[in-house]
């Protein structure tokens, strides 16, 4: 208490020392009082205010560290999926190049079907030939040719004993055995020797730099199809492709109908008709690939000579093939 009265009369005492000036009321000097304590609640309230903005910022600078942490994971794992992507895409594109594989062989496979309700071997068709007909018929013709030779039915023949029955007989299967190995240790000789001419050919013409074609300036294959049949323009093993191919060509004049434009003279098969006519001719059935493919092969025959020959679709979409009557015309 005797500081708050010696700090009164100090402040009396000062009061009574200082003059006020004349022009300033106590109302003023209330005013200004008052102005200094709102300016002082609002400068304690702007430093709460600065407080919590302090911390505000502390709190998304601590989630502003843990999202680039995140971040930085995320990179991670999208460069670990991109890599796992490309990784599948190179598996991708082995797969559909096997798949392609496995379309190329399962094209070149013999077409197997079941035809009819009989159940029985009748029915198996193999590449649109009746196999099943075929096995009939040579148990049939087993079964005739055992009762010729044997006297009896083949049930009652012991084919284990049959050889020294029919010695002669034997014999000469034995003969008809070792004509056809014979035949083909020739033919595979044959094959080798024609490899080496062709290899010889080759190096010549790499050490004469002249170009080796696959026909003579004038060769027509077609032609030569027709004449000398289809194993004279293939290398390889002679397929029911080739052997299609080889059927319309003979029969272009019956089969086939012929048109003549502003160019030349040709003659057209359309899948329709020539599917119709291979199956009545050769006893399959086919698809529309299957004559497409023929198709391609003639056509494949006529590139090297000057023989009009093309495959396309007509105006109802059906594939067809115009092949020139007389080689020369206009391709």
């Amino acid at each position: 208490m005797s500081t708050q009265q010696g700090g009164s009369e100090m402040s009396g005492a000062g009061a009574s020392s200082i003059e006020q000036p004349a022009d300033v009321d106590a109302a003023t000097v209330q005013q200004l009082v008052e102005r200094v304590e709102q300016l002082e609640q609002d400068r304690d309230s702007l430093k709460e205010t600065v407080e919590e903005q302090q911390s505000r910022i502390d709190d998304l600078e601590a989630e502003r560290d843990g999202l680039q942490q995140r971040v930085s994971q995320l990179e991670a794992e999208r460069d670990g999926l991109q890599q796992r992507v490309s990784q599948l895409e190179a598996e991708r594109d082995g797969l559909q190049q096997r798949v392609s594989q496995l379309e190329t062989e399962l094209d070149e496979q013999p077409e197997i079907e079941l035809r009819g309700n009989s159940g029985g071997i009748e029915a198996l068709w193999i590449a649109g030939m009746p196999l099943g007909k075929t096995v009939e018929n040579v148990d049939r013709r087993q079964k005739k040719l055992t009762k010729v030779i044997t006297g009896t039915s083949r049930s009652a023949v012991d084919f284990n004993e049959i050889t020294s029955q029919y010695d002669a007989l034997v014999e000469g299967l034995g003969e008809a055995r070792a004509m056809r190995e014979k035949y083909l240790t020739d033919k595979q000789e044959f094959k080798s020797e024609f490899a080496n001419l062709r290899r010889q050919l080759r190096h010549v013409s790499e050490e004469t730099d002249v170009e080796l074609l696959n026909a003579i300036p004038g060769d027509d294959k077609v032609a030569k199809v027709v004449k000398d049949g289809v194993a004279s323009v293939i290398d390889g093993r002679v397929n029911a492709s080739h052997e299609r191919a080889e059927k319309l060509l003979h029969n272009l004049d019956e089969w086939a109908t012929v048109r003549r434009d502003d160019q030349r003279t040709y003659a057209t098969y359309t899948s329709a008709t020539a599917k119709d006519k291979l199956e009545t001719a050769r006893s399959e059935s086919l698809q529309t690939t299957q004559v497409k493919r023929t198709f391609e092969k003639i056509a494949s025959w006529a590139e090297s000579s000057p023989r009009f020959c093309r495959v396309d679709k007509n105006k109802q979409g059906r594939w067809r093939i115009r092949i020139g009557v007389s080689v020369g015309e206009g391709r």
